[in-house]
């Protein structure tokens, strides 16, 4: 529950959407619950929890009954089609990073959002989301494609301190009416967030103030640190903090200043510390975002 109260902690402190406060703090008692053993059927729990967020609509989204028939057939297909993490490495998963770009070639197009690294850490955090929910049938081969739950896909988000309505409403966007939720989808969703729009979404198209701005900076910042971190596995250092701010600043920074931006990150750990630093920890870039 560590996670859970340190996102609980950020979200009372920061003054966030009160939706989703209500959402999150749902969830929590249904995982309290859930560890007493006093907690209703997962399908039901989720749905109960989510509908206080997402209204009716939300039920397109929880639908999950698959037949123990169908699990077992796709567990067969997995076999001769996905390693496990452990045999897999950043450069393989899947496919490598050279069949990947194939995969891009196929529905990405000509103007891609992100660069082939940044989708590759991408793809590897549906690899992490596909694994880790396999074994209780949160994600299944489908076509020969690995497909996971969009009830575990909206979990991610939440990890990973997705924690206003807004933003989780464009990355939901894309996965509207979808059960189960690809690689294609996910990377769209992922692609959805760097939008023209994106900062007047929810203002009929009229500039918003400043402070909303720098709170859903801040979220994209947050958030791609976390992709980040999966893929590595751990702290940060200078050159995957300069990927954290190249996928969270598109279209509104340059390489030079995401460079700066690093340098000064690496600083403020320092003075925060009292030592130098290399490496940063999700703890204390949201402590320098927050200070």
């Amino acid at each position: 529950m560590d996670q859970e109260r340190e996102q609980f902690n950020m979200m009372i402190e920061d003054n966030r959407d009160t939706e989703l406060k209500v959402f999150f703090l749902s969830k929590l008692v249904h995982r309290y619950a859930n560890f007493k053993h006093k907690c209703p059927p997962r399908r039901k729990a989720f749905q109960l929890s989510l509908n206080i967020f997402h209204d009716t609509k939300t039920n397109d989204y929880v639908q999950f009954s698959p037949s123990s028939a169908s699990i077992l057939a796709e567990r067969e297909d997995a076999e001769s089609f996905i390693m496990e993490p452990s045999t897999a490495t950043h450069s393989s998963g899947l496919t490598s990073i050279r069949s990947f770009t194939s995969i891009e070639e196929q529905w990405l197009g000509r103007n891609k959002t992100y660069t082939n690294e940044e989708y590759e850490i991408i793809r590897q955090n549906f690899l992490h989301l596909y694994f880790t929910h396999k074994p209780n049938h949160g994600s299944r081969i489908y076509k020969n494609n690995p497909e996971v739950h969009i009830s575990n896909i909206i979990q991610h988000f939440l990890d990973c301190f997705i924690t206003t309505h807004n933003l989780l409403n464009i990355l939901l966007a894309p996965l509207k009416g979808k059960e189960w939720v690809d690689l294609k989808s996910f990377v769209q969703s992922l692609e959805a967030i760097q939008q023209t729009v994106f900062d007047k979404s929810s203002f009929f198209y009229k500039e918003p103030g400043s402070d909303f701005k720098k709170n859903m900076t801040m979220q994209k910042l947050l958030f791609f640190f976390k992709m980040v971190e999966i893929y590595h596995e751990g702290e940060l250092g200078r050159a995957q903090l300069q990927t954290v701010m190249s996928m969270a600043l598109k279209k509104k920074k340059k390489a030079s200043e995401q460079s700066r931006l690093v340098a000064w990150t690496l600083e403020k750990a320092k003075i925060l510390s009292g030592k130098r630093k290399e490496y940063v920890t999700f703890e204390e870039f949201y402590k320098i975002l927050k200070n």
